[in-house]
């Protein structure tokens, strides 16, 4: 049998006939040519054919390209230039998995060869953004490439080498990026104005929300080590394009339902958007300062989040932003009572309570959920972006946030509660409230080593979580596990004061 019909015979239902497949293929990677064979069968109309070719193509560059311990041989090196020669354009004129798993072979071969061994792929990516009738189906295709071999660079250690990777591409690539950057921008405006919302189909306006976002990833990777001088240049533009991102409005956008826990497109590119200005805040706050102004396009967004779970990227990249803000020099830009109390009652409250899903894996998984919580592992979740965002806000405003979340403790506990559920997830916020005001510095062998003065610890002890030890064992273990953390993070304090009476 020839590779396209071992190919066929390895999706086989019968597994004799899968295994006996599989097993030639295993031996004809061996063959010179194969990898060119794989190339040709990615474009198969077998669906089924096309992605099996399309794995083995990733699985024999994952683990033959490069000559390590482990593996019996190496790609041949004129194998390995015709694969450079014509990924690129498979990767462009396929779809869905096919293209994906395409990508990453791709990214996985410029790792190791680019750019010294790859010289043409970067004129390779930027030949096609030349076109004059470049449509946002081309773009999309060329910025998912281009995402997937600069997304190393975030991650990277700093290195005058990868300083001189970034320069290159950013060099080679930056004007066509920057001018399709544009393009895009103002096909966002064309479909969101009056005259054309209604003229949209569902998959173009899709397409071009997601499109904008593969434009921001791009722009992350390569401004996430340092900032180019391009970008610095040109940073005005892709402000001003940000801002539109944000502001993008379709009724085809939305979701479908109000349960969806699947982020959105439009979920996903503002909460990229959001990542990319807490960066420019942490690092470049200098040149990020003239467009402080996007500061209230966040806070619009992040008041009009619901509880769904589809919106939590974005509520955990726009806290982060906004915590950024009130821990730097830009702080007195919410300073104001209002909108200090917004924040309080909007964003903390809402996202500081326990969910189902956390409820879950407290019944399944105790201990997990317990190590979590004390670590501060669950970086990626409301609950941890609300108790930084309490952080911040006691940095410069501690006396009037102090007084706001003591008001609203004593009004909670103050209640009268018929359901048991709802009684434990308030009783457990105000814990994590109270915990997240009153330790200012902690460590591992102490606990809380400085507190907030205007908390009284030992008398919330005594009220609130004495009675929750005390109570029979199988009352409310999620309560009395919160009061344990409680009683674990002000043990010195707690220890003194008890003494001194």
């Amino acid at each position: 049998m020839n590779i396209e019909q071992l190919l066929t015979a390895a999706t086989s239902t019968n597994k004799v006939t899968r295994s006996q497949a599989e097993e030639h293929l295993n031996k004809a990677k061996l063959q010179p040519g194969y990898s060119q064979i794989l190339m040709q069968c990615v474009t198969l109309p077998d669906g089924n054919v096309s992605i099996t070719a399309a794995v083995l193509l990733k699985n024999l560059v994952k683990n033959h390209w490069q000559q390590t311990d482990s593996n019996d041989f190496v790609v041949a090196e004129q194998d390995k230039l015709i694969v450079k020669q014509n990924i690129l354009r498979l990767v462009l004129s396929t779809q869905g998995s096919v293209r994906a798993l395409l990508a990453e072979s791709l990214t996985l071969i410029s790792s190791h060869d680019f750019p010294g061994n790859w010289p043409s792929l970067i004129p390779e990516l930027v030949q096609p953004l030349s076109s004059e009738q470049l449509t946002i189906s081309t773009i999309s295709g060329i910025l998912h490439v281009a995402h997937s071999i600069f997304k190393q660079f975030r991650h990277k250690f700093k290195s005058d080498e990868l300083f001189t990777k970034i320069k290159y591409v950013v060099e080679q690539f930056g004007p066509s990026f920057h001018r399709v950057f544009l393009q895009i921008v103002n096909e966002v405006k064309r479909i969101t104005s009056p005259e054309s919302a209604s003229q949209q189909t569902n998959e173009s306006v899709t397409t071009l929300c997601q499109t904008a976002t593969l434009a921001s990833k791009v722009f992350l990777d390569l401004n996430f080590q340092d900032l180019p001088e391009f970008f610095e240049d040109h940073l005005q533009d892709f402000m001003g394009g940000f801002h539109v991102f944000l502001e993008m409005n379709h009724p085809l956008l939305l979701p479908q339902s109000s349960d969806v826990d699947t982020p959105t497109a439009q979920i996903e590119l503002r909460a990229c958007i959001c990542e990319i200005l807490n960066l420019y805040l942490e690092k470049y706050d200098e040149e990020f300062n003239p467009y402080m102004s996007l500061l209230s396009d966040v806070w619009n967004l992040l008041i009009q989040c619901g509880p769904q779970p589809m919106f939590d990227p974005l509520i955990i990249t726009a806290s982060h932003f906004l915590t950024t803000v009130l821990t730097g020099p830009s702080h007195a830009l919410l300073n104001n009572q209002d909108t200090l109390k917004q924040i309080c009652e909007k964003i903390i409250i809402p996202n500081i309570q326990l969910r189902e899903s956390d409820e879950e894996l407290f019944e399944s998984d105790a201990e997990e959920f317990i190590r979590k919580d004390i670590e501060g592992s669950d970086l990626e979740t409301r609950r941890r972006a609300a108790h930084d965002l309490v952080k911040g806000l006691t940095k410069y405003f501690e006396q009037v946030i102090t007084s706001i979340f003591t008001q609203y403790v004593s009004m909670v506990l103050n209640q009268q509660f018929t359901n048991e559920v709802e009684l434990c997830r308030a009783k457990d916020a105000c814990m994590y409230l109270v915990t997240a005001i009153a330790a200012k510095g902690t460590t591992a062998a102490y606990g809380a080593t400085t507190t907030n003065s205007l908390v009284d610890i030992l008398d919330f002890f005594k009220k609130h979580v004495i009675p929750e030890l005390q109570s029979h064992a199988d009352q409310r273990p999620i309560l009395k596990a919160a009061s344990l953390k409680f009683t674990a993070t002000f043990r010195y304090q707690l220890t003194n004061q008890m003494s001194a009476e």
